[in-house]
């Protein structure tokens, strides 16, 4: 399949970045074979011997002196692919840079000063760079090998040439992205990483010592760094490259690469993408069977590396990613690349999917989960998540018994033979997917009750609607078809306080109701309904308070009811068994009455933004959004939309919201204040109350509608810093900078007005 490779202007793109796979081998060395110049003799015979032994896939080699001194080499050693750097607009015509290669070019270049800085009068690098990218059988993409021989010498102006070239390096890299293209820049670059930093540090202007037809590219400004190694240590995103440390078999460790002066000249520096497996220095003196790195053929005479150059081979095991992936070859899952896939009539998956990952699975078929059909899944998968697989290649619908057959009520009877939709169809009561009659809960002889302090309840029996002081109107009969109909629920039952995120470990997500103290919820649902562009209406959340434990949930002495994590002490789960999330997202948290749909079904078919399906009788809605709510999000059933947050996390989702003053609703925005995202309000933001009334706002304390000179004295004990974590100080935190101070009192007596 055609590679990304990213050469000059092309645009690379990323498309599995982050997936980690199995990685194709390959053996990558440096080599500067001193003033190489002939095609026999005792230094060509010594070269050949050392890359036959190493056996490197591809190879960088310095210091040649002619293409057919290259050919020659290539052809003894068994490379079959060579390619040279020409000497166009440099300074040394006789030493060339040329990469051999196993395996076949997919592209060459030679960059000169001119084509890297666009000047067409630049003439500031020694030797031209010799660029290959290299079709590595099984790699997702090229290895892109960089080698050129940087500039010798200890002058000021031979370190100045070496820190462009350097520079010129790095512009090379400049088309390939660190994190997807396994490149490396390699080559003698002349000096020693060990030693201790250049002097000057940097150039202000062009060192004394320069050639006359020296000239400086004008991409390159002043101050240049004096170091041929910081462009490549600085090299960040993209650019990364890391240097490979490498050592002879003997030493202490020992990591020269010229053995007459002891000093490192000789570097591999990759990419990200490749991973190191292992690396070495290469010197026939300790060369032996089994030692170090894998070596080809019996061990070479001591005498090798001396007679091929003044340098050592310096090579690297590394590894780079495979282009395999997942493919469905009718029930079998093969991880082959696409190509070998296709030959086999299969299904490929993409590069980033093992077998494992597949979807859908190569095995799959129907399976029941919770009610819904998917065949996306393999019975191993189906079974992780508690479902009834119906066999392999069975596709939902035609799946039997069919996904949701459970315990329809009708009239007082029961049949576990209809799906949900069946029984509703004939006027029934659904009480689980996979119940069985005999083991539905409440009992089909259960029907409308009305209950004490109004609303109605049709799963109770008749004895327990009698205990609770309601009125029972018939076994089967459902609410809506209660004659006569049982009173309502107080209107003036709101959404007080909703979280949906926060710091630390996410357990105080909830929803807090407010209303009439010691008034029932049954009949009533809470519901999450996703706002989000791509999956507007989706029903993410439904909890029932129809039950708690063994009887209909109420608010409490104070009119508080709270549903939501173990984090806030709440009355019931508001995700039992971990099943529902409150989302991090444009979302609208409704109360409803009589609820007419489930989790997972669509509210806004056309995904226009406005209600299609009824849920019930609204009592309340409120709207949390992110940033993307005025380009495509919704909120729905005329909730006001709180937010986005400033500073909100993620993109700008507010953490929650609470009615201020509490229980205040006059089906605005203005009604509500966001809440802290570290829940105390220590970071100006209202500081979360389950089960207790909101803080006040806007200076009125005691919540009585006004501010006046008893919220003063409330205002004066939190007139200093760090209390703001206090919520009975919040209110004071008129310009929400997380302090009370003198820059909330003049807003605070702007605000006075009561008696």
């Amino acid at each position: 399949m055609p590679k990304r490779i990213g050469y000059a202007a092309a645009v690379v793109v990323c498309a599995i970045c982050g997936v980690v796979r199995a990685g194709v081998a390959v053996r990558v060395a440096t080599f500067n074979i001193e003033d190489f110049s002939s095609v026999s003799g005792a230094q060509f015979e010594a070269a050949r011997d050392i890359l036959i032994r190493i056996g490197a896939d591809v190879v960088c080699v310095q210091e040649i002196g002619a293409v057919t001194h290259l050919n020659a080499l290539a052809a003894a050693a068994g490379y079959p692919y060579a390619v040279l750097a020409h000497d166009a607009n440099t300074f040394d015509p006789v030493h060339h840079a040329g990469v051999l290669s196993k395996h076949p070019f997919s592209m060459t270049a030679v960059e000169t000063s001119v084509t890297l800085s666009g000047d067409g009068n630049a003439k500031d690098i020694v030797r031209n760079f010799i660029v290959a990218a290299v079709d590595i059988p099984g790699a997702e993409e090229d290895l892109v090998i960089i080698g050129n021989h940087w500039k010798a010498g200890t002058t000021n102006a031979d370190e100045f040439r070496r820190s462009v070239e350097s520079i010129r390096a790095m512009q090379v890299t400049g088309g390939h992205d660190s994190a997807i293209i396994p490149y490396f820049v390699v080559g003698d670059m002349n000096d020693d990483i060990n030693d201790s930093p250049d002097s000057p540090s940097e150039f202000f202007s062009l060192p004394d010592g320069l050639p006359v037809s020296f000239s400086l590219g004008g991409d390159i400004s002043f101050p240049v760094d004096n170091g041929v190694f910081k462009a490549l240590q600085a090299g960040t995103g993209p650019q990364h490259v890391t240097v490979i440390d490498a050592y002879q078999l003997v030493g202490s460790p020992l990591d020269a690469t010229r053995p007459d002066s002891g000093r490192r000249l000789d570097y591999l520096w990759r990419s990200d993408a490749v991973t190191v497996v292992g690396s070495e220095v290469y010197d026939s003196n300790d060369d032996c069977v089994g030692c170090g790195l894998l070596k080809y053929g019996s061990p070479l005479p001591a005498g090798t590396s001396a007679a091929a150059s003044d340098h050592l081979l310096v090579f690297a095991d590394v590894t780079i990613e495979d282009d395999v992936g997942a493919c469905c070859v009718g029930q079998e899952c093969l991880e082959v690349t696409e190509a070998q896939c296709l030959g086999q009539s299969g299904v490929f998956h993409g590069l980033e999917v093992d077998c494992g990952e597949e979807v859908p699975a190569c095995a799959a078929g129907a399976c029941c989960i919770g009610g819904y059909c998917d065949d996306t899944l393999d019975a191993v998968r189906c079974a992780a998540q508690g479902g009834d697989f119906r066999g392999v290649g069975v596709a939902c619908g035609e799946e039997y018994p069919p996904c949701g057959l459970g315990v329809c009520c009708l009239n007082g009877a029961c049949d576990d033979t209809l799906t949900e939709s069946q029984c509703s169809g004939l006027g029934g009561s659904f009480r689980g997917a996979g119940v069985s009659c005999g083991e539905e809960e409440p009992s089909c002889s259960s029907g409308a009750c009305c209950l004490d302090g109004g609303g109605c309840d049709d799963t109770v029996i008749e004895s327990d609607c009698l205990a609770g002081g309601g009125e029972f109107r018939g076994v089967g009969v459902l609410c809506g078809q209660e004659d006569p109909p049982c009173p309502g629920l107080p209107a003036d039952m709101v959404i007080n306080e909703v979280m949906i995120t926060h710091d630390g470990v996410q357990d105080k997500e909830f929803v807090e109701i407010y209303g009439r103290p010691n008034i029932s919820l049954a009949d009533l649902k809470i519901l999450a309904i996703e706002g989000e562009d791509t999956s507007k209406g989706r029903v993410d959340l439904v909890v029932s308070l129809d039950d708690c434990g063994g009887s209909p949930c109420t608010l409490d002495t104070n009119g508080y009811f709270v549903a939501g994590d173990s984090g806030v002490n709440p009355d019931i789960e508001l995700y039992p068994g971990g099943t529902y999330l409150l989302e991090d997202g444009t979302q609208t948290i409704v109360l409803v009455r009589d609820c007419t749909v489930g989790y997972g079904a669509d509210i806004d078919t056309d995904n226009d933004g406005v209600e299609d399906v009824s849920v019930g009788i609204v009592l309340d809605a409120v709207g949390l959004v992110d940033n993307d709510y005025s380009t495509g999000d919704a909120v729905y059933y005329s909730g006001p939309a709180i937010g986005p947050a400033p500073g909100g996390i993620p993109n700008g989702l507010p953490a929650g919201a609470g009615r201020c003053p509490n229980g205040v609703d006059t089906h605005g925005v203005n009604d509500w204040v966001l809440l802290s995202w570290v829940t105390d309000g220590s970071d100006g933001k209202a500081p979360i109350t389950p089960h207790d009334p909101n803080p006040g706002c806007g200076g009125d304390y005691d919540g009585d509608g006004d501010v006046d000179l008893c919220d003063f004295h409330s205002f004066q004990q939190c007139f200093e810093p760090g209390v703001t974590a206090l919520p009975q100080c919040y209110a004071g935190n008129l310009d929400a900078d997380a302090d009370i101070d003198l820059d909330d009192f003049p807003l605070f007596a702007n605000a006075l007005g009561g008696p």
